[in-house]
């Protein structure tokens, strides 16, 4: 397998596991004493971000150049967004490996496989 593949699949594996991953923080939405209609809107809105990277995903899917770009600049809003960019608290440091590191190494995975796709 030529190192394009191997980047391109990665990059989808782990797009796929970052969503999943992401997805899971909504759950909190169902705890409470809230009515079940008032949980469920919770549960779409905290959806939110995954809808984001779920777009991102297929946008990269069809043009991995234009993807990777996309999701890396999502990355830096997401960074900013929730101020994960203080890395000298080891508890920042801890979220931005968690939250936004996957989005700029998918990124990152995405736009070699196209410079190695067009080499």
């Amino acid at each position: 397998m030529d190192a394009s593949k191997m980047f391109n699949r990665t990059a989808k594996a782990l797009i796929v596991v970052y969503a999943i991953f992401l997805s899971l923080f909504s759950l909190d939405a169902f705890t409470g004493g809230a009515p079940w209609y008032m949980q469920l809107r919770g549960f779409l809105i905290h959806l939110v971000p995954t809808y984001i990277v779920i777009a991102l995903a297929v946008l990269a899917w069809k043009n991995a150049k234009m993807g990777g770009i996309a999701i890396i600049i999502f990355g830096i809003i997401f960074t900013m967004y929730f101020g994960i960019y203080n890395l000298s608290d080891p508890n920042t440091l801890l979220t931005f490996m968690m939250l936004a590191f996957p989005l700029f190494l998918t990124g990152l995975l995405f736009w070699l496989s196209f410079k190695k796709q067009n080499a």
